[in-house]
Order: structure tokens, then C-alpha cells, then sequence
């Protein structure tokens, strides 16, 4: 899209103004942004707490959790650092998002259409978490949240990206924008590669993404990411900038620089490939009805035009926001003196044991004896009696305090941060059994509830913005491999049009019970011992805490009713299988017969009463299914004799079944239960009638 495109609006808004003018202002916005950061000590903030994360010293110097260092005017200190500060945010990190959220997509309608067209698009979620990093990107996100106060996950389609079906040609622009003739005024043309796009993921704390400081809240019309890119990349995604863009310098010069010497600080090496390139998104207002969309690299314009998205597709995820301003606030910046504390009594106890832990002997003047005498471990010792004995010098204990304050201070930086003993796997002794352990374990949890709806708010909105682009760009057909039947992959060819009927996508947190492993064990037992599972569905549930493949058998059910239900009323016939929950559709074909308006239409309810009939017989003529499929028999079914309700005084067929079942002392008229599962942990199996056998 070339940079002159035409951004229609109220051209005194600068976001309207034409791009020379709007790139200056965008610049100055930029700027101020910084600014305020570092004016404010958030900055300073932000940097403490990521340099305390990664075991770094909050002050600047290398002394870090991987190993001891020494410090004072003369090396005198030892200096050990415990990464607590790092323990306790991974702990909230794992809470939070241990077990995947449940996705469910909600369709325009309710027809038979639209519901399969949900299906696939929830199992295209699943597929892209897996596939393209956005599980990975969205974790990152909370981490970025835990430690900056904030995270930014952005979802944007790539038209590099995908595969490649194809070459156009497309003319030459010059620095004005304006496309470039040969000496007969026809256009230069070039030839590009095209790509089917795909989604593309981008994980940013706050000091890359810029927003207006003005603003009291986190409903923001523009926002403006920072990335680094690859320059030669960009050289070769807009070639008639590639000089420009070569000769910019990797590290800013203006205001830029105050943060971008931080997001620096804890790499390794510098690299003159690495620029920074921000990413502007105006979503459509009234001063803007269009949006606008531009890149910006140094003092370059690469591109501006009209937003391609309904909304700002970068998403917010901020536990807290500080009041009367649009940023976030940690609550682990709490710990951050603790933290600094903690380090500080280490490195006296640990300076001492290094300083006296070798034991010392007290000599008075006169003694006869020589230090030598004592480095061999000797056991006598010979001294003058008349200068007086040797004594050890006891200079290595430490106060009882130092340790106490040190118990004090691990506590409270659990109370602060919500994460109990339970949590980071080190309960009190009178916590012994699995349900208390997984109800303190949940409270843990609870306590960062902020945190995870935050979570789920960003995740909602995201696979949302998901489907949205899968509309909208995947134009041309695509595989993706989704979960089918029984939960096995099933590789299937998609385009945006196969999910149009999607508006929403609404994510489910599960319970706090459910995302500790004693909870997820507890609610397993409660489902086998009511025979609502199988074994294998029970490790599923105690592994993951979903419901959602156990139900998924179910609502297929309904769906294939909901779907016969539209036929009927229409009276086309439909067939009944041996396999169908017989009651199920009984019921719910009824409901068809409560409409007044169809009473008087002979044909419809002939029709109606034709098919739930055939699942009348269906059900008479096959109990065994009926029973194996948990069904109830319906009345007037029987078994056959060969599997039960033999006639009376007929007698059983020798060696059969039923023989064997009269030598065991079993009554061998009475039909067999399919024989229950077993608990997979404890291998006892469950009675029908409720417990273990």
C-alpha cells in the first residue's frame, strides 16, 4: 500500500494530517511517551524488577544468583543472592495458566450450519495455540504482566507469511510515493511473490507500546508497538527505502534512547541488524472513520493507510492499573525490597562463616606453642601453665535474630504475592490429606483471581480477533489439523467463508479446584464413582481438569437432534439408527408437537410420529444396546434368552456362559452389567451401587 494513500478525517486531529505532518507528530508522541516513563521512575521500576527476575542485582552491578561474588572496598563480602522474587512469580505464572481455558465459539444462528461452523472454528483455535506459538505468546504475556505490571499480546495477519502461489507484478514507487515512468511515461513494474498470509504473534511489555499518557484508562484509540526488526528484511519488504533503511542507526539518538538502552541491558551483545520499527494503530473514530495504519522506522514513513482491522488487534493484559492513568501496576513490586533484604542478611551470615568458619585459638603472649602444632590435628597440646591456657575464639555464631528475620521476610513475600507454602510445594505438617491440601492449594489461586480474569479477558479477545482475520484474509483453502471424533487429528481444508457464521468466541476459566492436582483427582473419583467416565476419561480429567471431550458426546447428540428436528418440521423424513439415544430423541422430537400452528397439518405430524415410532422399535428390538449405551430399556423390551431373562424351567445350554455363571453360585437368569472401570491410581474397582468393590 503506498505511503500517499488517502486517510479520510478531521485533518486538525494530527492522526489525520497528511503523512509528513503526521509522522512528525507521531515522532514528538513517541518521545513524550519515554519521557513520562522515565520521568515518573517507572522506568527505574521496570528495570529493578527485571534485573531481581533473572538473579540480577537490582542496582547494576553483575553480582547474580548464579554463583557467589564478592564485594566491599576489599573483596571482604560474600555476596549470595536467593532468587525468591523469580520463585514466587513463576508460581503465579503456573497457576494461572497450567491448564489451557475451554474455548467455546458462538455462532450468528442457531441452524444446524451454524453450529458445525463453531465447531470448526473452536477446533482451529485449538490448533493455532498449538501450531503458531499463541499459547506460547499468551503465557509470555502473563509473564511480561507478573514482572512489568503489564502484557501486550498482538495478533496480526502477515501477508509474507503462508504459503506461495504466486507472482505479480507491481510498479516501482519513488521517496515520494509516487510510482516511478521510464522515458515513454510508462510505469515501472517489478515482480513481487505472493503469499496466502497467515497469523502473525508479537509479545511486548510497556516500554513497547506506546499509548497517549493523557489517557485515564486502558480504552485506547491508537496505540503504537515497538518491534525489532531484521533491517534487511525490511530492506526487502520495501525496496524503494532499502537505502534509507540501511543507513539508519540501530540505537536512537533522541528521547528513544532512554528505554531503549533498558530493553538492552540484559543481552548479550548489541547488533547493527536489530532496528526498532513501531507499528501505529488508529482505530476508526470520529475524527478518523477509517483508522489508520502506519510503519515507522527511525524518521521513516514506510507505510500509512487505512486500518485493515475492526479494532487495535494488540491486547492488553493488566491485572491493575494505577488510578487516575492508563498504566499498570505490579503487586510484585512489593517484594522488591524484601527481596533486596534477604540478599543483605545472606551475605552477613555468609561473610561471617567465610571470614571465622575456620575455628581460631587464643595464645597469651610467652606460650610455647607455635601454629604449626596445631594444623596437624594434633591432640595434646603442650603450653606454658604460668602464661595461662589457650582458648578458641568464638566469633562464627550468629544471631538466633538474623535467621528469624530471614523466616520473616520468606513469609512475608508469600503474603504479599498470595503464593502459601502449599503453592510452592511445602505444606504444614497439619495439612494431611489430599481435599484441605487442594482447598489451600485453590485459595492461592483465588487470591491472584485479578490475574486470571485478566487472562481470560485477553484470551477472549484475542481468538476472537483470531477468527475475525480467518475471515477476513484466509481467502485461499489452507489445512489444518484438528481434533475430530474421539478426540483424534483429523486433517481438514478451511477457508475464511467455512467459519462466517462465528461472531464471538467466549473463553471459560475453570474452577481453582480444578487447577490443582488434588482437585482434578478429586472431581476424576466423583465422576467414576457415579459411572459418568471411563478409565481413560478419568486420566484425562485428572491431567487436564476439562470436561469439555467428555461432554463433546453429548452435544453432538443434540446437535444431531436439533439438525432432525429442521428436517421434520419441513417433513422431510429422516432415518433413526440402532446407535441413537432413543429416549433422548423421543424427548426432544416432542417438543416439535408443541406447536399449535403444526397440529393442523396432518402431513407434518404423521411425519413426526412416524420417526419417533422408529425409534420406539429401534429401542424394543435392541435392549443390549439400549443397556451397553447406559440407556434405561424402554418398556416392552426384552433380551434375548442366549443373554438373559431365560424362560421358566428352561435350562441353561451346557458349557455356556450361563453354566459357568451357576458353578460361580451366580444367579445366571439375571442380566450381566458391563463390568466397571477401574481407579487407574489405586486399581480397586467402583460397585455399581456406589464406592469400591
Amino acid at each position: 500500500m503506498p505511503i500517499s494513500e488517502e486517510v479520510p478525517g478531521n485533518q486538525e486531529y494530527w492522526a489525520a494530517k497528511p503523512d509528513d505532518e503526521f509522522a512528525s507528530d507521531l515522532k514528538d508522541a513517541i518521545i513524550r511517551y519515554y519521557r513520562q516513563m522515565d520521568a515518573t521512575g517507572r522506568s527505574e521500576v521496570w528495570r529493578r524488577s527485571v534485573r531481581t527476575y533473572y538473579g540480577l542485582d537490582s542496582e547494576g552491578s553483575w553480582r547474580n544468583s548464579s554463583a557467589i561474588t564478592y564485594g566491599g572496598e576489599q573483596g571482604e563480602l560474600v555476596m549470595l543472592r536467593v532468587n525468591h522474587y523469580r520463585n514466587l512469580i513463576q508460581h503465579m505464572l503456573t497457576m494461572t495458566t497450567a491448564s489451557r481455558p475451554s474455548f467455546s465459539a458462538r455462532a450468528m444462528n442457531d441452524d444446524q450450519r451454524s453450529l458445525a461452523q463453531a465447531r470448526i472454528a473452536e477446533g482451529l483455535i485449538d490448533y493455532y495455540l498449538d501450531e503458531y506459538n499463541l499459547e506460547h505468546d499468551s503465557v509470555r504475556a502473563v509473564e511480561f504482566a507478573l514482572v512489568f505490571g503489564e502484557g501486550w499480546l498482538s495478533l496480526t495477519w502477515d501477508t509474507e507469511k503462508g504459503d506461495q502461489y504466486g507472482v505479480e507484478q507491481v510498479p516501482v514507487t519513488g521517496d515520494d510515493g509516487l510510482p516511478v515512468v521510464d522515458e515513454m511515461g510508462m510505469p515501472v513494474m517489478r515482480e513481487r511473490i505472493v503469499y496466502s498470509g497467515d497469523i502473525s504473534t508479537y509479545v511486548s511489555g510497556p516500554m513497547d507500546v506506546v499509548r497517549d499518557i493523557a489517557k485515564r484508562d486502558n480504552t485506547h484509540d491508537w496505540l503504537a508497538q515497538r518491534m525489532m526488526v531484521n533491517r534487511y528484511d525490511l530492506m526487502e519488504r520495501y525496496p524503494d527505502r532499502a537505502d534509507d533503511i540501511e543507513n539508519m542507526e540501530a540505537k536512537p539518538a533522541d528521547s528513544e534512547a532512554l528505554l531503549f538502552d533498558y530493553v538492552n541491558s540484559y543481552a548479550t551483545t548489541e547488533s547493527e541488524d536489530i532496528i526498532p520499527v513501531y507499528y501505529f494503530y488508529h482505530k476508526p473514530t470520529e475524527a478518523l472513520p477509517l483508522g489508520r495504519f502506519a510503519i515507522m522506522a527511525g524518521d521513516i514513513l514506510l507505510h500509512s493507510g487505512r486500518m485493515p482491522y475492526s479494532d487495535i488487534p494488540i491486547y492488553p493484559l493488566i491485572p491493575s492499573v494505577q488510578f487516575n492513568t492508563s498504566s499498570g501496576y505490579s503487586g510484585n513490586w512489593d517484594l522488591l525490597a524484601l527481596s533486596q533484604a534477604m540478599d543483605s542478611l545472606i551475605t552477613t551470615a555468609m561473610t561471617n562463616h567465610e571470614a571465622f568458619g575456620v575455628q581460631n585459638v587464643l595464645v597469651p603472649y610467652g606460650s610455647d606453642i607455635e601454629v604449626n602444632d596445631l594444623s596437624g590435628g594434633l591432640r595434646m597440646v603442650q603450653f606454658n601453665a604460668a602464661a595461662g591456657e589457650p582458648k578458641p575464639l568464638e566469633l562464627l555464631s550468629i544471631s538466633q535474630h538474623t535467621y528469624q528475620m530471614m523466616g520473616q521476610i520468606t513469609e512475608m513475600m508469600e503474603t504479599l504475592s498470595g503464593v502459601n507454602s502449599v503453592a510452592r510445594g511445602n505444606p504444614e505438617k497439619n495439612l494431611d490429606s489430599g481435599a484441605a491440601l487442594a482447598l489451600v492449594h485453590s485459595m492461592a489461586i483465588q487470591y491472584n483471581n485479578g490475574l486470571q480474569r485478566s487472562y481470560g479477558r485477553m484470551m477472549e479477545k484475542a481468538v476472537t480477533g483470531l477468527v475475525r482475520m480467518l475471515q477476513q484474509y484466509a481467502s485461499t483453502p489452507r489445512l489444518a489439523e484438528v481434533l475430530g471424533a474421539n478426540e483424534r487429528p483429523n486433517l481438514i481444508e478451511f477457508t475464511g467463508d467455512d467459519i462466517a457464521s462465528v461472531r464471538r468466541v467466549k473463553v471459560d476459566l475453570s474452577s481453582p479446584l480444578l487447577r490443582t492436582a488434588a482437585g482434578r483427582v478429586q472431581l476424576a473419583d466423583r465422576l467414576l464413582e457415579r459411572q459418568a467416565i471411563t478409565a481413560q476419561q478419568y486420566l484425562d480429567v485428572v491431567a487436564t481438569g476439562r470436561l469439555n471431550p467428555i461432554l463433546d458426546g453429548p452435544r453432538a447428540e443434540l446437535s444431531l437432534i436439533k439438525s432432525e428436528n429442521d428436517l421434520l418440521s419441513n417433513g422431510v423424513e429422516v432415518r433413526a439408527t440402532p446407535m441413537d439415544n432413543h429416549r433422548l430423541h423421543i424427548q426432544e422430537h416432542k417438543v416439535i408437537l408443541a406447536d399449535p400452528e403444526l397440529r393442523f397439518n396432518d402431513e407434518l405430524v404423521g411425519v413426526i410420529l412416524s420417526h419417533i415410532k422408529e425409534h420406539v422399535r429401534m429401542a424394543q428390538e435392541h435392549p443390549e444396546i439400549m443397556l451397553l449405551t447406559g440407556q434405561e430399556p424402554v418398556p416392552g423390551s426384552e433380551l434375548p434368552p442366549e443373554q438373559g431373562n431365560v424362560p421358566e424351567g428352561a435350562a441353561p445350554a451346557m458349557g455356556g456362559p450361563d453354566e459357568e455363571a451357576a458353578a460361580l453360585g451366580e444367579d445366571p437368569t439375571r442380566a450381566k452389567m458391563p463390568e466397571m472401570p477401574k481407579n487407574p491410581l489405586t486399581g480397586q474397582r467402583y460397585n455399581p451401587q456406589g464406592g469400591m468393590a
